[in-house]
């Protein structure tokens, strides 16, 4: 039988993680912000948002790759990074940071090969010249890599064959790409987490973002956004204002630690 992990054990999991890659970020100069409901936590509750089952960090463009060096070098060896190339649980180019002694079931994730542990999404956040437009170009690639991604992932039929070939010759990163390069081009006043699941929400002026400032969170600190009033403001609205238990935003189904990790 499994050994079952609870919010709080989570929480604490996610914290020791956060810590983690917060020094190893800090000492190798590299800036980052929480985002999304990290950054809500930090403010409305100066930690976990207590329902919530996730942490959210976003790098610049411009140190993404440095970031993942610098992890990749000095994390310690219960945590690997996930890739779109490593882990079918992932159709971006975001990184996820995976205590691999721990196993979660996420909604909608039934791949045997996108099995992954706990972890901590980084998104990149790239520059963009209008907050409420994106070309149209970046949705259509986007659609299609979703699409060829859902294809995969079911491992039968003729569309999983034709999507099979169409990975071997171009790669399974081939729309992720090209999207990148579409967006390191793009050059404005605001910053946008592109990838991040509340669409243009997500984008704010250069100076809402600002330097990253620290904020308590548990019993430690994380940077996140200059202004975040403005910047939660323009994800949730009136943010502090509890949801509706209906409305509370959860992605993990069960979690538990790896079987081979303790003895019954």
């Amino acid at each position: 039988m499994q050994k079952t992990i609870n919010i709080n054990e989570l929480h604490s999991l996610l914290l020791e993680e956060a810590k983690i890659i917060h020094r190893i970020l800090c000492d190798n100069d590299v800036p980052y912000y929480m985002l999304g409901g990290t950054m809500l936590g930090a403010i409305r509750h100066s930690g976990f948002i207590p329902w919530d089952d996730d942490m959210d960090f976003g790098i610049k463009r411009v140190d993404f790759a440095k970031a993942y060096d610098v992890l990749k070098n000095n994390l310690p060896k219960q945590y690997r990074i996930r890739t779109l190339l490593n882990s079918d649980s992932i159709c971006s180019e975001i990184l996820k940071i995976e205590n691999t002694n721990t196993i979660i079931e996420e909604k909608g994730i039934t791949s045997p090969n996108s099995q992954i542990g706990i972890n901590i999404d980084i998104f990149p956040l790239d520059e963009t010249n209008n907050q409420f437009h994106f070309p149209h170009t970046l949705f259509f690639l986007q659609k299609l890599h979703k699409l060829n991604y859902e294809v995969l992932i079911r491992k039968s039929g003729l569309l999983y064959t034709l999507g099979s070939v169409f990975t071997k010759r171009f790669g399974r990163d081939f729309y992720c790409r090209i999207i990148k390069k579409i967006l390191t081009k793009q050059k404005g006043d605001y910053i946008s987490n592109f990838y991040g699941a509340w669409l243009q929400r997500e984008t704010v002026s250069k100076e809402v973002m600002g330097q990253p400032v620290l904020y308590n969170f548990e019993d430690t600190q994380l940077y996140g956004v200059s202004r975040p009033h403005d910047y939660l403001s323009s994800l949730y609205g009136d943010y502090m204002v509890l949801p509706s238990e209906g409305q509370r935003h959860l992605h993990i189904l069960n979690m538990y630690y790896r079987e081979d990790l303790y003895e019954e």
